[in-house]
């Protein structure tokens, strides 16, 4: 250790720990022992006997004091000007790290025997012992703020302790290796009651749990993925830890739901594999052949034996590109496990043998003479994911013939209703923007569909975003040309542009108008024909989009690249409350858009509501994406260069609040005039104007929030060059 001559508190920045090295094979002494040396000369000033071999040294938080772990189980304490030891206590086992806290007069050992042992030096007594893991630790390191330890162990598992609470808050365990070319190790997040977070969630096949009704059964955590994963567990952890230092009690009971009873789950995971892959009739066509079928397991201790196959799903590239049985009329969002088992039951042949479904997959030409991975799993009667069947690959063909990707920018602006006391001031407005906004997007040949609903003068009325033009557009590009022609009547020539979209395609769908929550949490948007009634019984919503239907209409939609952008009130609804992204068979656009590798941007939160402004003549998240984001070059990440899809996305939903301040500061007003006929002097893209939403504009900025589940490499460029 480096000290200065002055017995005077020396900054910790000065000073060096430094034990002797050990010589066991001439036996010289020394290795007991801690030197004290000055900084500048390099002199030797003290040496400190520790009458044991030094596991570990280190200062107190005002560098008077200085600690130790030796071989023979003792904490030791010196003053550093005199070299008196003060201070020394006997543990159970032997201590392999100390640690300081910031403040107060604390100390942290770290055992052998995976134990902590927390002392108060100044008082020289324990206060407390946490068992942490039965291996011993490697390393540990204390937060600056004295807040978290955290602990290496000699098996690969990471610890993360609150010092405060002295409580285990996580372990993380790393292993492995992800796919090229990050490379970058996988990992595992698992709380005390075993919830879980992993970066590779599809496949957990080299992490095993053991269950205490199966002791001898390595059980893979995909069959507890739906109770006991997580997503964002750390960060939720160290917060909901956070809340209760601070006072709010059970605030980590709260964070997470409680778990079903896993005694009666069945665990039985059915059996996938893609038995071939070959040449379709065309060159960018792919035939998948997956076979799928139950299991028995008669050794299961709960009475679940036998499971049949559900819900087969087939990815490329980690995108699903097909599900057996289809979802018949769409995709429905409930979640009632009787409907879920009679819709997604994979038939069985007359023996119960595996039955076999071709897939037919497109190709992207981009990826001409390169490997697309192609991987597969289904669900069991309780829907547990079964193993991923990922060990298949197949070459695009080099004689795919090249050709230009398409952008398709759908942009949905409603400003006129049915209901005039729904009208808004700006939402066509948006959809336009946006449209021209997005009229150069490098790499592809851009086409606009813009569908709006406006008063145009003199009592006429321009009426494009209808419930069923909205439906017909997304039907063409699923491949349903049964709806060309209708489409053609509503919104003329430009539905000759429009055909299936391919793996190349980007699709961006954008709608601007109200949004509704009904009671039941199930989210709505508003086309123009909406009805008039303000009693929103069964029959009226009908009328609207569910964001089930919007999931139907997009199912067969097989874009590389899918992007939504949802102007209208309580929007992050679109994507449920509790929503886990991960391989869970639910239905709806979460799952959907979890599968697809969509990214959607919602203008608000939930419970809140979405403004529009007179002074920015928009709607606030349009207004962000299109004048800061692309024209005045915001979006560009780090203040330069080209600005992509996530940096323009991100930006808005950062730039919104600041928005929200100008206008409660009043260097924007809040209060939007008749910006055309249909206008009227409502702020809010709610339907249902009441007081409580007013307070909440009042009280609450409008917060955006971006679910972000594409896992493409590369980015597309929008801007900025």
């Amino acid at each position: 250790m480096i000290h200065k001559k002055s017995e005077s508190p020396v900054p910790p920045d000065l000073l060096q720990l430094r034990r002797q090295p050990q010589d066991y094979e001439s036996n010289k002494p020394g290795y007991d022992n801690i030197f004290v040396w000055e900084v500048n000369s390099r002199n030797l000033i003290r040496r400190l006997q520790a009458g044991g071999q030094v596991e570990s040294v280190a200062f107190s938080p005002d560098s008077q004091s200085v600690f130790a772990t030796t071989d023979n189980g003792y904490i030791k304490r010196w003053n550093v000007g005199t070299g008196e030891l003060n201070r020394s206590i006997k543990l159970d086992e032997n201590a392999t790290w100390i640690g300081i806290l910031p403040a107060g007069s604390k100390a942290v050992a770290a055992g052998v025997d995976g134990k902590l042992t927390f002392w108060d030096y100044a008082k020289g007594t324990i206060v407390a012992e946490l068992q942490v893991s039965q291996n011993s630790f490697r390393s540990a390191a204390i937060s600056p703020n004295g807040k978290w330890l955290v602990l290496t162990g000699d098996d690969g598992t990471d610890a993360i302790v609150d010092l405060r609470q002295m409580a285990l808050v996580t372990d993380v365990i790393t292993y492995g290796y992800g796919p090229a070319p990050a490379l970058a190790p996988d990992w595992l997040v698992l709380s005390g009651d075993l919830r879980f977070d992993a970066r590779t969630i599809e496949d957990l096949r080299q992490v095993s749990w053991i269950a205490s009704d199966q002791p001898f059964t390595a059980l893979s955590p995909e069959i507890f993925m739906r109770d006991y994963y997580e997503p964002r567990l750390l960060p939720r952890l160290l917060a909901c830890h956070e809340a209760e230092d601070a006072g709010d009690t059970g605030a980590c009971v709260r964070a997470f739901k409680p778990v079903r009873p896993l005694a009666g789950l069945n665990r039985i995971q059915p059996n996938v594999r893609i038995v071939r892959v070959r040449r379709g009739e065309l060159a960018d066509e792919a035939l998948v052949d997956v076979e799928a079928s139950g299991k028995v397991d008669a050794l299961q201790k709960n009475g679940k034996t036998s499971t049949a196959a559900y819900d087969l799903r087939l990815f490329r590239d980690g995108q699903i590109v097909g599900q057996w049985p289809e979802p018949a009329g769409g995709i429905s969002g409930a979640e009632d496990i009787g409907r879920w088992q009679q819709a997604s039951l994979v038939p069985s042949t007359a023996d119960g043998a595996a039955q076999r479904h071709t897939f037919k997959v497109k190709l992207a030409h981009r990826e001409r003479g390169k490997p697309v991975a192609l991987t597969a799993y289904a669900f069991n009667e309780d829907r547990v994911k079964s193993e991923t069947a990922s060990d298949a690959s197949y070459k695009v063909p080099d004689d795919v013939t090249p050709s230009a990707p398409r952008a398709y920018v759908v942009t949905i602006g409603v400003n006129a209703y049915e209901n005039p006391q729904w009208h808004l001031g700006f939402a066509a407005r948006d959809a336009k923007d946006l449209s021209k906004a997005l009229k150069a997007i490098e790499g592809y040949e851009v086409v606009p569909v813009p569908l709006v609903s406006m008063n145009t003068g003199d009592g006429a009325k321009l009426d494009q975003a209808t419930k069923g033009n909205i439906a017909d557009v997304l039907a063409l590009l699923g491949g349903h040309e049964e709806h060309r022609e209708r489409l053609r009547q509503a919104i003329g020539p430009i539905v000759d542009k429009l055909r299936a979209a391919t793996p190349d395609d980007l699709v961006i769908l954008a709608f601007s108008g109200h949004g509704y929550t009904a009671s039941g949490g199930r989210f709505y948007l508003l086309p123009s024909d909406s009805g008039t009634s303000e009693a929103f019984t069964d029959d009226v919503l009908a009328k609207f989009i569910s964001s089930d239907e919007l999931s139907g209409w997009l199912r067969d939609v097989d874009g590389g690249e899918m992007v939504m952008v949802i102007d209208a009130c309580h929007s992050a609804a679109s994507v449920p409350a509790g929503f886990k992204p991960g391989p869970m068979g639910d239905r709806g656009l979460g799952q959907l858009a979890y599968d697809k590798g969509m990214r959607i941007l919602a203008a608000t939160q939930a419970d809140n509501v979405a403004l529009e402004s007179e002074k920015l003549g928009q709607g606030l998240l349009t207004y962000a994406l299109v004048e800061d984001g692309l024209k005045a070059g915001k979006a560009a990440p780090d203040g330069g260069g080209p600005i992509t899809m996530k940096s323009w996305l991100t930006y808005a939903e950062k730039r919104v609040p600041e928005l929200y301040d100008d206008i409660q500061a009043g260097r924007l007003k809040a209060v939007q005039t008749q910006a055309d006929d249909s206008a009227t002097k409502d702020i809010s893209k709610d339907p249902v104007i009441n007081p409580a939403f007013r307070d909440q504009i009042v009280n609450t900025a409008q917060t955006p929030a971006l679910f972000d589940f594409d896992r493409n490499a590369s980015d597309i460029v929008i801007g900025g060059k």
